[in-house]
């Protein structure tokens, strides 16, 4: 996958990003925040387009990193956060994801978040 060109990253990295949320409990609709890391900002116009088409009519907040080389030679990253809903209505969830394009998720669940419902 290193040796990938940049499309075929970007694209397995999302769906990383999406098998991590499903398997949370989550999903792309529930993404809060995403951060992309770039080794190159020349690629981020196509990251946009292809980032659109993958979330679909969900706009969570972005921002691009821009950061040179990134580990094992890949050329981007993303970490999400999404909202995880359980399965009563009174309690509620962050999922905090740090994703590489390798196919490696760690997801982090916080179930006593600061922020669940009362």
């Amino acid at each position: 996958m290193v040796d990938a060109p940049f499309e075929i990253q970007a694209a397995q990295v999302l769906a990383n990003v999406k098998a991590a949320l499903l398997a949370s409990g989550s999903g792309v609709d529930r993404l809060v925040q995403a951060r992309i890391y770039l080794d190159d900002m020349c690629q981020w116009p196509l990251f946009d387009r292809i980032y659109s088409e993958w979330a679909g009519a969900s706009r969570p907040a972005r921002a691009v990193v821009p950061t040179g080389p990134l580990h094992f030679g890949f050329k981007v990253e993303v970490e999400a956060v999404a909202v995880q809903w359980a399965a009563t209505s009174s309690d509620c969830r962050l999922v905090i994801l740090r994703l590489m394009v390798r196919g490696t998720a760690m997801p982090l669940v916080y179930p006593s978040s600061p922020w669940a419902k009362s």
